[in-house]
């Protein structure tokens, strides 16, 4: 028995031995092995992206492949022995980081820096308009010459490009953009009866901000306003006076203005054909309209102290106070008609016959109607007529009259304009292309 003993505990003993030789499951050993990781790109360019292209490896795997861009968040590329990615472009410094990464989560990067430059301006400017066109007539005196370009100048270049033996001295200015240049003569423009030429070019030696050399330099001529003057007549039917009974006396001789001695009073009455004038004519290329009448001598009584309003001046206030006939501007028609007298005038601008500027109440003051020629510029009642020229029947009409038609004293007051030898005038300065 005790040999059988002896013999068990040997084979568990050598049992033992053998699992402990063994060993059983071992530990495995973690994976730290990062992964290899080239990545590169052009370090310059004028472009708005660019590729990065690379190659990665890993003892086990790469399981992923990442990058940023100017440190945003990461964006995957296809994992892959080799990778290639495009990356939009900042102008100026970009940074981009390439990752690899194993199942482990063993990582590897690798920054590029790419710098991105415009590209160069290669592009030839041009100009786009000028004003005044080449070839353009009725053009003001105050006019500007602007030249509009495609891209901004190179602004002292365009100016020494200018070239004007015309125009003369003038001060140029530039749009906020550098695209605009205006060309302001230091004196106006000149009118003449057949308008004056001007000629202007900018050479190719101007220049954009990069150099390039202007593509279609410009020549241009143009033509300021014709000014022309012309004496309208008078329209016979439509001149004369008209009492205050409304009786018409279509005169042949003198317009009497006044008051008489059987305290009746007249007023006077002018109309001028205006269908000499171009029918294009703007009224606002009206220069002037000047009203001349001539005022036959004696002036009968005293109708400037008798037919005006008591005045309140004294001393010299009343030396320079000047007195004149009330001009009105009013429309009858063809021929004149007794209702004429009282019609309400076209306007409250009432005029002197010998002041230049409107009256404000009738009464011009440091002038007066003497005998001889008087005159009154009407070119706003003129204006108004040519806009409404077909409904007056090309006519422009003036009544003349005193502040007080009669003072009632029996004695004649008047003045007489005449239309014999010395007709009343009306002088028109006009501008037309």
């Amino acid at each position: 028995m005790q040999r059988s003993f002896l013999r068990g505990l040997a084979v568990l003993t050598l049992g033992l031995a053998l699992t402990a030789c063994s060993g059983g499951t071992p530990t495995p050993t973690g994976d730290t092995t990062k992964p290899t990781l080239s990545a590169s790109a052009a370090p310059t360019t004028t472009n708005a992206s660019i590729t990065v292209s690379g190659t990665s490896s890993d003892n086990v795997g790469v399981t992923a492949i990442e990058y940023t861009l100017n440190g945003g968040a990461r964006q995957s590329v296809t994992v892959g022995d080799t990778f290639s990615f495009p990356a939009a472009l900042n102008v100026g410094s970009n940074t981009i980081v390439v990752y690899a990464k194993d199942a482990a989560g063993n990582e590897t990067s690798t920054t590029l820096t790419v710098t991105r430059s415009n590209a160069p301006d290669t592009t030839a400017p041009t100009i786009v308009s000028v004003s005044p066109a080449n070839a353009a007539t009725g053009v003001a005196k105050d006019a500007n010459i602007v030249v509009t370009f495609s891209e901004p100048m190179n602004q002292a270049s365009a100016q020494a490009a200018f070239q004007s033996a015309d125009v003369g001295a003038s001060t140029i200015t530039w749009s906020a953009g550098g695209t605009v240049m205006t060309v302001n003569p230091n004196a106006d423009l000149a009118y003449t009866a057949a308008g004056k030429s001007y000629g202007f070019q900018v050479t190719n030696t101007a220049t954009d901000l990069a150099g390039n050399a202007l593509s279609n330099p410009a020549n241009a001529t143009f033509k300021t306003y014709k000014q022309l003057s012309a004496t309208l007549p008078i329209k016979a039917t439509s001149v004369g006076e008209i009492s205050n009974t409304f009786a018409v006396n279509s005169v042949i001789g003198d317009i009497l203005v006044g008051d008489f001695t059987n305290n009746t009073s007249r007023r006077g009455f002018v109309g001028f054909d205006i269908s000499s004038l171009p029918s294009g004519l703007d009224p606002n290329n009206v220069l002037s309209a000047r009203l001349r009448m001539y005022v036959n001598s004696p002036i009968v009584g005293t109708p400037f102290t008798n037919l005006f309003p008591a005045s309140s001046c004294s001393g010299l206030f009343c030396v320079l106070l000047g007195k004149s006939v009330v001009l009105e501007h009013v429309t009858y028609g063809n021929t004149i008609v007794g209702s004429a007298y009282n019609i309400a005038p076209l306007s409250t601008d009432v005029r002197g016959l010998t002041d230049e500027t409107p009256c404000g109440s009738g009464i011009c003051f440091f002038v007066g109607t003497t005998t001889g020629w008087n005159a009154s510029d009407i070119s706003p009642w003129l204006k108004d007529d040519l806009t409404n020229r077909a409904a007056r029947g090309n006519l422009s009409e003036v009544r003349m009259k005193f502040p007080i038609d009669t003072n009632g004293d029996n004695a004649s007051d008047y003045i007489a304009i005449s239309n014999n030898a010395n007709k009343a005038q009306l002088v028109v300065t006009y501008l037309i292309p």
